[in-house]
């Protein structure tokens, strides 16, 4: 567990870091989730954020959902997790483990 810790602390550094309004648990969740896989570079630079930063919290699943590309393909097992995501960031509804 500390090595998963140890991790997983970047992507909560980087949104700790990087927003500028307040957020529920479940939103956080979903923005370490997000941003530890795409990576806090990715996170930093995004629209996402900058939509986020600016208090439009009802884009933050559609700006997750252009991340859904691995080798120039929709990847199946993405468009699930960034599902899930923005559930999580919108209705704070925890789903299933990403397969």
């Amino acid at each position: 567990m500390d090595l998963l810790r140890e991790d997983a602390s970047f992507a909560a550094d980087a949104v700790n870091g990087s927003g500028t309004v307040d957020l529920s648990q479940t939103q956080f969740d979903a923005l370490d989730s997000f941003t530890f896989n795409v990576g806090s570079g990715t996170f930093r630079q995004s629209t996402l954020l900058r939509q986020l930063n600016a208090g439009q919290y009802a884009a933050v699943p559609s700006q997750m959902m252009r991340f859904v590309y691995s080798g120039g393909r929709v990847r199946q097992s993405l468009v699930q997790r960034r599902r899930a995501e923005g559930n999580l960031f919108s209705i704070g509804q925890y789903g299933p483990r990403y397969e």
